[in-house]
Formats: structure tokens, sequence, C-alpha cells
């Protein structure tokens, strides 16, 4: 919350670093290391960090905004979100699509959200419940984002 107030203290966690063609590039380290935490086994970490992830983007620094833009985490967000496609069952009953209580954030804590992030292959109806989450998750960073990313 301290880097929302103050932008000027999200430079201290930019690094530079080249790429495999010697080109330089911005890196913000702590996304990076949000990115990684959120490949934790345990939900709840994933949970905590996929939301961290979410106040990253929201910070108006340009440098960090340029990192994350170009890092891995917009095929981070397609992997989840083709993971969670292709759980989809085949069929599913109009009322069961109307009935879904799914959404992200911290109202969702307990159910959608953590499911979002591991569905159970023995219930496909939560397997709906993660996709419509993880669509209610990119939903919140394409609003909260500034327009690069």
């Amino acid at each position: 919350l301290k880097l929302q107030r103050d932008s000027t203290l999200a430079n201290f966690f930019i690094i530079e670093e080249k790429d495999k063609n010697d080109k330089k590039e911005n890196v913000f380290v702590i996304s990076e290391a949000l990115m990684r935490i959120s490949n934790s086994d345990d939900s709840l970490v994933c949970l905590k960090a996929f939301e961290s992830l979410l106040l990253c983007v929201t910070l108006a620094d340009p440098l960090v905004t340029s990192a994350i833009a170009t890092s891995q985490f917009p095929l981070l967000l397609a992997s989840k979100m083709k993971q969670h496609l292709q759980l989809l069952p085949s069929s599913l009953h109009y009322s069961e699509i109307i009935n879904c209580k799914a959404g992200w954030g911290v109202n969702y804590a307990s159910s959608s959200a953590v499911q979002c992030l591991t569905p159970s292959p023995q219930n496909p109806l939560l397997h709906l419940e993660a996709y419509l989450s993880w669509l209610d998750y990119c939903e919140q960073i394409v609003a909260a984002s500034p327009e690069v990313l």
C-alpha cells in the first residue's frame, strides 16, 4: 500500500536486466516473486499472490507498468484461462450457469477464488465457478491497470 501512495518507492524494486539478445529490459522484482509464488500448491498462498499482483498492476509508475507488461504476467493470465477453459464440462444446463455464484475478491476468498486456483475434478460445476471467477479476476485487472497493460 505504501507503493500506491508514493510511486517513487517502486523504483527501488526495478532492476535492469539484459535478455538473450543483450537488449536491456526493466524487471519489477515484486511482481516476478509473486508470479513464482502463484504456482504454490497451497491455494490460499496462490490467492494472496494473485491479489497482490492485482495491486501491482494499479501502480501508476510507468517503469513498473512497462516491466509488468513485458513480463510473463500476460502469459500467466492466459495459461490460467486456458487451463480453466479446458476443464469446463462439455455440456451445461442453462440453470447451472445462471445459478453459479462466482467472483473474485475478499467476499469470495473462502470459495470461488480458491476453487479458481485449484479446481476439483470431482465436481464439474466447480470448473464453471473457477472459470467465471478467473474471468472476473481478469476483468478487474483490465479495469484497474493502465492502458499499456
